[in-house]
């Protein structure tokens, strides 16, 4: 699982980037505002944590910003104060939760994987990018025209790149989530995969492509 945590205290990140390494999260930096936008609008995430006061830009903006985009990805905001202000202006921004400074490591993690779990357990009844709708209850994805079934795998694999359009998104991680349960398998499973979903899309005439870069994949919608 993979987080991004921005906070322009370097030493509290480092030691705190430490701690969810050795818990099992892969984490990425961020001490500015601008940064933290930068990787998030550019990479897969499972969860944000953003310091609200941060130079360039502060938390509130950033995640104001990628929320205005589309982007869902489960964010929890850190504050130095406990004032109710600023939490309602964080959860309006589009915060899941918030965690007031000092903390302890223990209960970020655990609200961490709460977040996550949430994420997990609600799926829409359809996603929608550009002229394609992909429709869970059926594992259907169709145009205005005509529509294809899809096996689990494939739309499984289709739907979290509806979740995360426009970002550069590495395989190993892809296999870790759609095929956890099937440790056999390699990233070539997953370019496999792909090449289907390519045809298909290429069938519904979608206004999107899906590109592949040695062990990154993308799906480019405009």
């Amino acid at each position: 699982m993979k987080l991004l945590l921005a906070d322009d205290e370097k030493e509290l990140t480092q030691a705190v980037q430490v701690i969810l390494e050795h818990s099992g999260y892969d984490t990425d930096v961020a001490n500015d505002g601008e940064q933290a936008l930068h990787l998030a609008q550019k990479g897969y995430y499972d969860a944000f944590i953003f310091d609200i006061m941060m130079p360039k830009m502060d938390g509130v903006e950033v995640l104001s910003t990628l929320r205005e985009e589309g982007d869902t990805t489960p964010a929890l905001l850190l504050t130095a104060k406990a004032q109710v202000e600023d939490r309602v202006a964080g959860l309006n921004a589009g915060a899941d939760d918030y965690l007031t400074k000092p903390f302890a490591m223990k209960e970020l993690i655990a609200r961490i994987a709460a977040m996550t779990r949430r994420k997990e357990m609600m799926a829409e009844g359809h996603l929608q990018r550009g002229n394609i709708t992909l429709v869970r209850s059926t594992m259907e994805m169709k145009n205005d025209q005509s529509g294809v079934r899809l096996s689990q795998y494939e739309f499984n694999l289709i739907a979290f790149l509806f979740e995360n359009p426009n970002k550069n998104i590495e395989k190993k991680g892809i296999l870790e989530k759609i095929w956890r349960e099937e440790e056999q398998q390699t990233e070539d499973c997953v370019h496999v995969y792909l090449a289907y979903l390519k045809n298909k899309l290429a069938a519904l005439d979608a206004t999107m492509t899906l590109m592949e870069d040695g062990g990154f994949c993308r799906l480019e919608v405009s």
